[in-house]
C-alpha cells in the first residue's frame, strides 16, 4: 500500500502542473475551467496531506483512493476540457459551488489524512442546491 501511495502521489505531482496550465488556457468563466481548477486545488490538497503514521489499514487504503481518485480526475481534464462537467439545469449551481468552495478558507480543511473537515454554511448550501438541481423536480410539486 506504501507503494502504491508513493507511486500516485508522484503522478500528481506531475499532473497537476499540466492540468493547472491547460486549464488556465482555457476561457476564464467557463464551467471547464472552474472544474479543472477545482479538481487541481483538491489535489494539492491531497498532496499536502501527509497521514500519519499509525494509521489503520482502512485508513491507508481510504487515503490510497483519493489519491487515485485525483489521479483520475486530472487525467480525464488533460484529456478532455468538459469532463464530467454537468449539463444544464445543474451547472450553475455547479459553477457556484465551484467558485465558492475554491476560495473559501474554510472549505478547504482538511485532517492529515486528506478528508474534508471545513465548516462553511455557504458552502453547506451551495452543495445541497446542487444535489438538488441534478435530482431535478420532485414529482408532484408542478416543477
Amino acid at each position: 500500500m506504501e507503494t502504491l501511495t508513493r507511486q500516485l502521489h508522484g503522478h500528481l505531482m506531475l499532473a497537476v502542473p499540466e492540468v493547472e496550465t491547460a486549464a488556465l488556457a482555457l476561457p476564464e468563466g467557463s464551467v471547464a475551467r472552474a472544474c479543472a481548477l477545482f479538481c487541481v486545488g483538491e489535489a494539492r490538497l491531497r498532496l499536502s496531506a501527509e497521514p500519519g503514521r499509525v494509521l489503520s489499514a482502512g485508513a491507508r487504503t481510504a487515503h490510497a483512493q483519493r489519491l487515485a481518485r485525483s489521479v483520475r480526475m486530472l487525467c480525464d481534464h488533460y484529456e478532455s476540457e468538459d469532463h464530467q462537467c454537468p449539463d444544464a439545469p445543474e451547472r450553475a449551481a455547479y459553477v457556484r459551488m465551484l467558485l465558492h468552495c475554491s476560495g473559501c478558507r474554510d472549505c478547504r480543511i482538511v485532517d492529515d489524512n486528506g478528508e474534508a473537515v471545513g465548516d462553511c454554511v455557504t458552502g453547506d448550501r451551495l452543495y445541497e442546491e446542487y444535489r438538488q438541481a441534478r435530482r431535478g423536480p420532485l414529482p408532484g410539486n408542478g416543477l
